[in-house]
């Protein structure tokens, strides 16, 4: 699997698992038997799977997290795993690292995108397209995440996006812009009634 490389951008959190006794009723409490902190977002996911499948595919994440203790886990964590986080970026104001009670931190931009390194990538994922807030902000008949998408391709990569359930009024908009600069497609049933791909 070490041909070419792989580069996962978008959303970077930090996923907190709670093991509980049982689910609390309604007005009711359970007892927490202990809590984990772990990486999350498709980026991060991606990114860690294909590192545990091949040790020495060039891997690559592009994302914003912030300047905290989460923030500086998922830089670290990423790095001793050997992956590439010159492009995780650490936020410049006290805006904290997003984790799974917040959807996510809606500060990256195309800015943060230099997709030019592409020696040994050959495919970007993006991820999760409709709740990456500026990037599926549409400018002159196409979102931010498109300008970000056109580049990579100029550089001959396959492009990966990802999309996720959540409410949108832009839906459908978002994914008719973005579609035309995808190679793959990964969504669930709830998605593609959203948009009748």
């Amino acid at each position: 699997m070490t041909e070419g490389g792989v580069i996962c951008a978008g959303s970077v959190i930090t996923d907190y698992v709670v093991i509980v006794d049982q689910w609390p009723s309604e007005n009711s409490l359970s007892n927490i038997h202990r809590q984990t902190k772990t990486g999350g977002g498709g980026p991060f996911n991606i990114v860690k799977d294909l590192r545990a499948m091949d040790k020495n595919l060039p891997l690559s994440i592009i994302g914003l997290v912030g300047n905290d203790d989460n923030g500086h886990w998922l830089r670290n964590d990423c790095q001793s795993s050997d992956i590439n986080i010159d492009q995780l970026h650490i936020t410049k104001d006290e805006t904290p690292t997003s984790y799974t009670y917040v959807i996510t931190l809606n500060q990256l931009v195309d800015e943060h995108f230099s997709i030019n390194v592409t020696k040994h990538y050959n495919v970007f994922y993006l991820g999760y397209i409709t709740i990456l807030d500026r990037l599926d902000h549409i400018v002159n008949n196409e979102t931010v995440a498109v300008q970000v998408l056109k580049q990579a391709k100029k550089y001959g990569l396959e492009t990966v996006i990802d999309f996720v359930s959540v409410p949108n009024e832009f839906y459908s908009k978002i994914a008719q812009f973005t579609l035309p600069y995808v190679d793959h497609l990964i969504l669930n049933e709830i998605e593609k009634k959203r948009h009748d791909f």
